[in-house]
């Protein structure tokens, strides 16, 4: 992410510690999990819970790399491709 963001963005953001890292930073909870395979069991990471999922919310995640600009485009295509979004303005 620190280098697409660089990249399309001209944002220099701070390369992710590891995937829980940058789940953190993502630009809305609804898409903020992360599944692994620890053994036989899945691990679960959401730092934002799963509601917004479940209940088709999308709510911004405001920290110092993600703008109104980049939330509002993720949006904005969404609505184009889903129906029956609960959408949280920033």
């Amino acid at each position: 992410m620190h280098i697409w963001k660089k990249e399309l963005f001209n944002m220099n953001v701070e390369q992710y510690l590891n995937s829980e890292d940058a789940i953190n930073y993502w630009i809305a909870t609804i898409h903020a999990i992360g599944i692994t395979k620890d053994s036989d069991d899945l691990k679960i990471y959401a730092p934002y819970g799963l509601s917004d999922i479940y209940n088709r919310t999308i709510r911004p995640i405001k920290h110092k790399y993600n703008t109104e600009k980049m939330y509002v485009k993720k949006v904005n295509s969404w609505k184009k491709r889903f129906d029956n979004l609960n959408i949280i303005e920033w």
